[in-house]
């Protein structure tokens, strides 16, 4: 298993692994989350009619070492993208062909993004290329993210869960969803509750990016009256962790161990005790892993209505990152340095070839 770290800042070193680095442009966390896709006035479609047919002895010819050109404050873009791009198991899936089979054209996307990520895939791997442009790319973005339209900078980690759903929605091998039915943990144990929740999800989602990156959270509310819990699990593609509140360092390690603690919320209505509790217990947890771990650090937080980001500087192992029973190996990392206002993203990856 292996897992790349979203690094809101280039504050740190990593000591113990060989990097490529890649993609130096200007950009900052900023904008709206949005949960769907929104379809605009621009629609651009793939014409799989003039797609490149590679050959299967050329499909390799590259090494990967392709820069990415700025298409103004693109680099949330690119470094999110590159890293995506040097994963051995997408690279496999989308060069060799087999994400065919499982394009679905009944989304709202048609099947675009899987097409136009294998476009990109091909330009990397290619061997012809030393730098490429992503503007055909970027403009299928636009089509169905406005917020991420223009020069204006964004957060890579939210750039990077909109396009892994938006993958495994053009790759969703379920044709027809099912309505999804309420959670109801009662009476069950912890174990049976996550099965049945992943196997109601598992009915309307399955791809090739839920099989990778997809794990499973259980958040757990506890009431302080009565001490009466209930549980909720949800699937998710990133795990967002704190930073502890230390000054100069910390490991990763800490930051998941924080991530597990439980922290007081206010007006909870208990449905045991039937009160509206001032002070309930709110706790996550890991409970199904993926093969992919994307980690995010959440260095920006509000303090007094302003926005600060934590400087601490984070240091993550090369191997032997476990989490759950699962042990992971380090792939890549997106970095942020700079402010809340400013600032610029960066990729360091692993080669899977190379071994650097």
């Amino acid at each position: 298993m292996v897992y790349f770290v979203v690094e809101l800042d280039i504050n740190r070193t990593i000591s113990d692994i060989s990097e490529t680095k890649v993609n130096r442009f200007s950009n900052s966390p900023a904008g709206e989350h949005y949960s769907a896709l929104t379809p605009s006035s621009v629609n651009p479609v793939i014409d799989r009619k003039t797609k490149p047919i590679t050959s299967q002895s050329s499909k390799y010819q590259g090494n990967g070492l392709v820069g990415m050109r700025n298409l103004g404050n693109t680099c949330y873009m690119n470094s999110a993208l590159q890293c995506l791009l040097h994963l051995e198991d997408l690279r496999d899936y989308f060069l060799e062909n087999y994400f065919r089979s499982d394009v679905n054209s009944n989304t709202m996307t048609q099947g675009n993004f899987a097409e136009g990520f294998a476009d990109l895939f091909q330009s990397v791997w290619s061997g012809n290329l030393n730098c490429i442009v992503p503007t055909n790319f970027k403009k299928l973005v636009n089509a169905y993210r406005p917020d991420f339209r223009g020069n204006d900078q964004q957060d890579s980690d939210e750039f990077l869960v909109f396009l892994l759903d938006a993958l495994h929605e053009d790759l969703n091998k379920v044709k027809k969803k099912q309505p999804m039915k309420e959670q109801e943990n009662e009476g069950k144990t912890q174990s049976e509750a996550s099965y049945v929740a992943f196997i109601n999800w598992e009915s309307s989602n399955k791809s090739k990016i839920s099989d990778l990156f997809y794990g499973q959270e259980m958040s757990t509310l506890t009431c302080t009256t009565c001490r009466h819990s209930s549980i909720r699990f949800d699937m998710i593609c990133a795990l967002v962790v704190p930073i502890p509140n230390v000054v100069h360092h910390c490991r990763l390690q800490d930051c998941l161990s924080l991530y597990t603690e439980g922290e007081s919320i206010a007006d909870w209505n208990c449905p045991k005790c039937r009160r509206n509790s001032k002070e309930s217990i709110k706790k996550l947890d890991l409970i199904r892993t993926p093969k992919i771990l994307i980690v995010t650090l959440k260095r920006f937080s509000k303090d007094f209505q302003q926005w600060t980001k934590r400087q601490t500087f984070v240091e993550y192992p090369k191997t032997g990152l476990r989490i759950n029973g699962s042990t992971y190996k380090l792939v890549a990392t997106v970095n942020h340095f700079g402010t809340v206002n400013g600032g610029h993203y960066t990729a360091s990856v692993y080669h899977p070839d190379l071994k650097v």
